[in-house]
């Protein structure tokens, strides 16, 4: 819902949404204690935009959420809630240029519960219940940026943050509880720009400097000595420069190198965690990852409608943060902690191509070969290992009708996805899958759209996890949804 006067415009928007779920352990291996993994959420929105003068504008958005999940047996389940105000003042002193100043706050919270389950899956006991996982930030963002040309600008920025948690537990084999948490303060600048010498060529640079800050972390065990970890803080650096020249009418080609960088969170830092019978554990000497990059890639445009852009890369990421297999849990799971890795190293290349096939039909497709291993390591077993998670192989096809004399609009998906691994140790290997689905859409007026959706039509049964004992969990089975959007 929307209203706007003179100088000033509100806006509220809400969405409920609510599923049944389905079983996620695989049919051969179910027992009595496993069930459906139902969801229902709720999200709320405010924004609020005020013009000050004809220069200026403020603009005020608050947004609220929550949700409840069952975890897929009786005793397990989480809760979340977050809440966060933003605050942005736009200031256009020159016809070419402007000024941002965003302010924002965010308080999160977090519960979830974790039980044993025995080897016939008939009984489950509560191991573990994360009774409290709260966390706070509050930051701010300035830029200043200035329009030479359609092709030249600079902006120069000033960005910062603080980050505050916790996870609170009671650990019931013990009957105590759990506390770890602790803090993190960010502060960066930057400056970057971009100039096109000719019709031909255009270059953009950027370079930025980082202040990072973790501190007041601590862990509370169960019948041991409260720990105080060390403060630590690091100054990190990074730059990016880039070139588009023209070839042709419709040829152009890119090239890029690149660097970033990435800090520890809380919860890799301090926060430790268990799925099923695999336990995870923080790491709170963990450093900022930082990755050298390169790109090159080539861009056609074959004619109206039709265009196909190929990428090459190339990534090395130092200190890179893994989840370590070091030992295995009295259920028969696996204990792994987060660790820095020497070096990781991904190479592959993307193609991304869509055709205009005629006025009201429109096919694209995408398809990216993703080479990602550790390159380096103080574990020789990692070595060589391709990185969890990330398949080599992907890719999708899309068609779009669109019938705009009713206002209908209809969208197919195929979408598949290679094999991959679930672990460091690459030796819970997960499957490929094809996925197809479907959407169509409805707006008998500029108020009302009604959507009508199906995910995994085929209804194929595909892994989306394999814990360390062996206990298979699954993708969503065929999906249908429907809904209503209204906005006034």
């Amino acid at each position: 819902m929307a209203d706007r006067g003179e100088g000033w415009g509100v806006a509220i928007g809400g969405r409920l949404f609510e599923m049944d779920g389905y079983i996620r352990v695989a049919p051969e291996q179910r027992g009595a204690v496993d069930q459906k993994t139902g969801t229902r959420h709720a999200v709320g929105t405010l924004t609020f935009e005020q013009q000050l003068g004809d220069r200026t504008l403020l603009t005020f958005r608050g947004s609220t959420f929550g949700e409840s999940r069952n975890n897929g047996t009786p005793l397990t389940w989480n809760s979340s809630e977050a809440h966060a105000v933003h605050v942005k003042l736009e200031y256009l002193p020159l016809e070419a240029s402007v000024v941002r100043l965003d302010l924002y706050a965010e308080s999160t919270d977090f519960r979830s519960t974790f039980s044993s389950v025995n080897t016939d899956r008939s009984n489950e006991q509560l191991v573990l219940d994360q009774y409290s996982v709260p966390a706070t930030a509050v930051g701010f963002g300035f830029v200043h940026e200035h329009r030479v040309t359609m092709e030249t600008f600079w902006s120069v920025g000033l960005d910062g943050r603080t980050i505050r948690g916790e996870t609170r537990e009671t650990v019931f084999f013990q009957d105590a509880d759990r506390k770890a948490g602790g803090s993190q303060n960010l502060l960066g600048m930057h400056i970057q720009g971009q100039a096109g010498s000719s019709e031909r060529w255009v270059f953009n640079s950027a370079f930025r400097i980082d202040y990072w800050q973790s501190r007041d972390g601590f862990l509370q065990q169960p019948n041991v000595e409260r720990q105080i970890f060390p403060s630590r803080e690091r100054w990190v650096a990074s730059a990016r420069g880039g070139v588009r020249a023209t070839l042709g009418e419709r040829t152009f080609v890119r090239a890029a190198v690149y660097q970033a960088y990435r800090v520890p969170t809380l919860n890799e830092l301090y926060r430790p965690f268990q799925v099923g019978a695999d336990q995870t554990l923080a790491n709170p000497e963990l450093g900022p990852e930082r990755l050298l990059g390169y790109e090159a890639g080539l861009d056609w445009i074959l004619e109206e409608g039709a265009e196909i852009r190929v990428t090459i890369f190339r990534n090395a990421v130092w200190d890179s943060i893994m989840n370590v297999t070091i030992g295995s849990t009295a259920a028969g799971g696996q204990v792994r902690q987060r660790q820095s890795v020497e070096r990781a190293q991904t190479q592959g290349v993307e193609v991304d191509a869509a055709w205009l096939l005629g006025a009201n039909l429109r096919l694209r497709g995408a398809y990216a070969y993703t080479d990602a291993v550790v390159a380096r390591s103080e574990v020789p077993e990692l070595v060589n290992k391709r990185l969890a998670q990330v398949a080599k192989h992907s890719g999708n096809i899309g068609l779009r009708y669109t019938m705009s004399a009713i206002d209908l609009q209809w969208e197919g998906n195929l979408r598949w996805t290679g094999a991959q691994f679930e672990d460091d140790l690459n030796t819970r290997r997960l499957h490929g899958y094809l996925q197809v689905d479907g959407l169509l859409m409805y707006s008998p007026s500029d108020n009302w759209q009604l959507r009508a959706g199906i995910t995994n039509l085929l209804d194929r049964r595909f892994p989306d996890g394999i814990t360390g004992q062996g206990l298979i969990t699954l993708g969503a089975p065929r999906t249908l949804y429907i809904g209503l959007m209204i906005s006034y």
